[in-house]
């Protein structure tokens, strides 16, 4: 979870780096899902709210796909925005 700008202690180190690459990216946990799920990856909502909340980490098999999305996918163009002053008949 990320307060005032810091990264919650005791992540595992690939949720550090999924939370790191978010806020390079510009992204909301919910772009990140679209982001993802549009890159062939079956990562829901949910579970990127409570791997960075803590509440669960990502299994092993979830964990390396995760450290192979963030390898392939350093940088997004064009990252899908989301929210309630987003005006969408400009997109």
């Amino acid at each position: 979870m990320i307060l005032g700008g810091a990264v919650k202690e005791g992540l595992p180190p690939v949720i550090q780096r999924l939370i790191a690459w978010r806020k390079r990216n510009n992204l909301s946990q919910r772009a990140a899902a679209v982001v993802m799920q549009a890159a062939g990856y079956q990562v829901r909502l949910s579970a990127i709210q409570h791997w960075e909340t803590g509440i669960r980490t990502p299994s092993p098999l979830a964990g390396k796909a995760l450290e192979t999305f963030l390898d392939q996918h350093p940088t997004i163009q064009n990252p899908p925005r989301f929210g309630r002053w987003i005006d969408r008949r400009k997109e």
